[in-house]
C-alpha cells in the first residue's frame, strides 16, 4: 500500500510539474501569435497607398504664413479654404511672358472648374479678352479676402503692369467643395482641397485716371 502511495505522490508531482511548465510556454505561443496577427495587420496598413494633402501658405518672399496637414478631416479650414481661392484669382489674373508659368497657372485655374457652370464661362471669356487685347505683363497681388455667405469669398486686389498705371479690382467667387479622395495624383497636386469655383464674377473697383472702368 505504501509503495502504491508513493506512486500516486510521485505522479501527482510529475503531473504537476508538467503544469507548470506547459503555462509559460502557452502564454508564450499566446504572444508569438498576437505578435504576428499584429505585424500581419501593420504590414497590411502600410501597403495601403494613401496621399495625404499637405498645404502651405507663403507669401512673396518665400516666408510659410500659414500650412495645414489635411488628415482625412471632414472639415477643412477656413484659411485652406480662402488661400485656395486667392491662389486662383492670381493664376487667373497674373500675365507673364514666361510661357511654362503661364501654362501651369491655366492648368490650376481649369482645375477648380467644372463644365456648364458659370465660373467656366467667365474665365473662358476673360482668356478670349486678354488674347484679343494683346494684354501686357502684369503683376497681382492679394489685399484682401472677405467671406460674405456660406459658399462665396470676396477678394480685392491690385494689377500692376510693367507700364502704365495700375488698376484696383474686385471679384466674388462662390464655390463648393468636392473631396480630393479618388482623384488622380495630377488632379490632386492641382486640387489638393477639392475646391470647384461654380460662379465669378469681377470688377475694377477704381479705374487709373483717365481709364474706364472694366468689368469681365
Amino acid at each position: 500500500m505504501k509503495g502504491r502511495g508513493s506512486s500516486v505522490k510521485s505522479l501527482d508531482i510529475s503531473r504537476a510539474q508538467i503544469v507548470r511548465a506547459l503555462i509559460p510556454m502557452a502564454f508564450g505561443l499566446a504572444g508569438c501569435a498576437f505578435g504576428l496577427i499584429s505585424l500581419c495587420a501593420y504590414i497590411g496598413l502600410a501597403s495601403q497607398t494613401r496621399i495625404v494633402p499637405y498645404v502651405v501658405t507663403v507669401d512673396r518672399t518665400g516666408a510659410v504664413l500659414w500650412r495645414d496637414d489635411l488628415k482625412g478631416s471632414p472639415k477643412i479650414p477656413e484659411a485652406a479654404v480662402a488661400s485656395d481661392i486667392a491662389s486662383f484669382i492670381a493664376d487667373l489674373r497674373t500675365v507673364t511672358d514666361d510661357q511654362n508659368l503661364r501654362a501651369q497657372a491655366v492648368r490650376r485655374v481649369y482645375a477648380r472648374l467644372s463644365e456648364g457652370t458659370q465660373a467656366l464661362e467667365a474665365v473662358e471669356r476673360h482668356y478670349r479678352k486678354e488674347q484679343d487685347a494683346a494684354i501686357e505683363q502684369s503683376a497681382v497681388s492679394i489685399e484682401n479676402i472677405l467671406r460674405v455667405s456660406e459658399d462665396t469669398f470676396q477678394i480685392d486686389w491690385s494689377e500692376r503692369p510693367e507700364e502704365g498705371p495700375g488698376a484696383l479690382m474686385r471679384a466674388r467667387v462662390s464655390y463648393t467643395l468636392s473631396p480630393p479622395d479618388g482623384m488622380s495624383l495630377d488632379a490632386l497636386k492641382l486640387n489638393p482641397l477639392g475646391v470647384r469655383v461654380a460662379a465669378l464674377s469681377m470688377s475694377q473697383r477704381a479705374a487709373p485716371k483717365g481709364g474706364n472702368e472694366e468689368a469681365s
